[in-house]
């Protein structure tokens, strides 16, 4: 088998290659990653296929990023009085932050998880006149 675990050859520098470097940093986005083995015969293999890279809207809290959306939900990291925060709003009405719209960072990370934009739910609720 080209390439496997089990094959030794296929895992040297010269006899396999990949577009990209073992540990290295990805982009958010669709990356195509390809990997070709060759044996000492000359026989080859390839295998490729794309990983899609999304960053979770806490991983950009407390940076130095200003401004990131989500669907419906926008995200801003502020400094007041030298302490950052990240406040939340609604992109659209009918929509509420759900849970607190400004939290706190220390040590580089929000004290409690970032809330959502979620749809308002009018309850039902009778009114009786006399």
């Amino acid at each position: 088998m080209i390439g496997s675990k089990s094959d030794k050859r296929c895992q040297t520098k010269r006899d396999a290659h990949d577009k990209y470097e073992p540990n290295s940093t990805l982009n958010s986005g669709i990356h195509l990653v390809q990997y070709i083995a060759r044996d000492f015969a000359g026989n080859t293999g390839m295998c490729s296929f794309e990983i899609n890279i999304t960053i979770r809207s806490e991983g950009r809290a407390c940076s130095d990023l200003r401004v990131w959306e989500t669907d419906n939900t926008i995200y801003e990291n502020l400094i007041y009085k030298e302490t950052k925060y990240v406040y939340t709003r609604c992109k659209y009405r009918g929509l509420r932050v759900d849970g607190e719209n400004t939290i706190e960072c220390v040590h580089g990370h929000p004290v409690v998880p970032l809330p959502r934009c979620k749809p308002i739910r009018l309850s039902m609720f009778t009114t009786v006149f006399k």
